[in-house]
């Protein structure tokens, strides 16, 4: 279990502290912890308070859940991995969450009731935000790549241990070791693996995984869409205006790409013109198609200046 903390210094002031219920101070900002990790929550109270008066919750109204409390009601419980910090008895009301895990994110709530019932409320504190970030974590690279080169995925795990074991899973099965390295630095491991794309991975996804059998931590679903680039095929037709023959009316078909937001231009030699597309509609592989149109002005066009069909994303066009 990884023992990396945090703390939280909250100075009583208004420039740190929120106190929306008189008397009772919570960090305004949001606490967040590494999975595995300790989180402290927070929570002072003045004039001094019996210990016997204070509840944690989480959430609110009819998801509002019973954390810890020195009294509880019937039927709430106190959570094993949460106990008192024990400092200042009688004005510190702070709590210490041990072994974090990803659903403890939420808003917690130091309240303090008129006696030892529960029943009524008397202060309730404005509430602290913990955010719990995963133990195993999959970075991707600034920028997408086309589908058919190589993309470059990092997992960051953090573990007290030397030595971890870390292996990668594309769409629920193992990635051969020859993809990717393993580095352990202190208490940080990563490991780096080159995956060559292709169309199908719109609908892929991958999961770095630390440890082995009931010991194995996993990475959130890292989907390889928000990654990759699909280039598209693209076809123009023309036909006379049959109102104006002095015109001509033509479409671009752009097949086949993806994400969806691509851009579409038409260009009559070095003149470059807006085009006007269709809304985009989706295909049964994932990918999307549209068709642009374009009026223009039959006698514009010549072996030296051809119209021409452009599509692609700011980081290809």
């Amino acid at each position: 279990m990884s023992t990396l903390g945090v703390v939280v210094t909250c100075l009583i002031s208004t420039l740190v502290c929120d106190s929306q219920a008189l008397g009772i101070f919570q960090p305004k900002y949001p606490v967040e912890a590494v999975e595995g990790s300790n989180a402290i929550l927070y929570c002072s109270m003045q004039p001094r308070t019996s210990w016997d008066l204070v509840r944690w919750y989480k959430g609110e109204g009819s998801q509002r859940t019973h954390i810890l409390s020195r009294l509880p009601k019937a039927g709430d419980r106190n959570d094993a991995r949460v106990k008192w910090s024990e400092k200042n008895l009688g004005i510190e009301f702070t709590i210490i969450i041990e072994g974090v895990k990803i659903n403890d994110t939420g808003k917690y709530y130091c309240i303090k009731y008129k006696d030892g019932k529960g029943d009524t409320i008397e202060k309730e504190g404005p509430g602290v935000t913990l955010t719990v970030k995963a133990n195993v974590i999959i970075i991707g690279p600034p920028g997408r790549v086309k589908v058919g080169k190589v993309v470059e995925l990092l997992c960051e795990a953090h573990n007290n241990n030397k030595v971890v074991t870390l292996m990668w899973l594309k769409n629920g099965k193992a990635i051969p070791q020859d993809h990717f390295t393993i580095a352990n630095t202190g208490t940080r491991h990563t490991s780096n693996l080159t995956l060559q794309t292709e169309k199908g991975d719109i609908r892929s996804v991958v999961q770095c995984v630390q440890g082995k059998n009931e010991e194995q931590k996993m990475s959130e679903v890292f989907d390889l869409s928000s990654v990759i680039t699909v280039m598209p095929r693209l076809q123009i037709q023309g036909s006379p205006d049959t109102r104006n023959s002095l015109l001509g009316k033509y479409s671009c078909r752009v097949d086949g790409f993806y994400p969806e937001d691509i851009l579409v231009s038409w260009a009559l030699g070095r003149l470059k013109i807006p085009a006007c597309c269709e809304k985009a509609h989706g295909n049964i592989d994932g990918t999307f198609s549209t068709t642009c149109y374009i009026t223009i002005a039959l006698a514009k066009i010549s072996s030296r200046a051809a119209l021409q069909c452009h599509a692609g994303y700011h980081a290809h066009c």
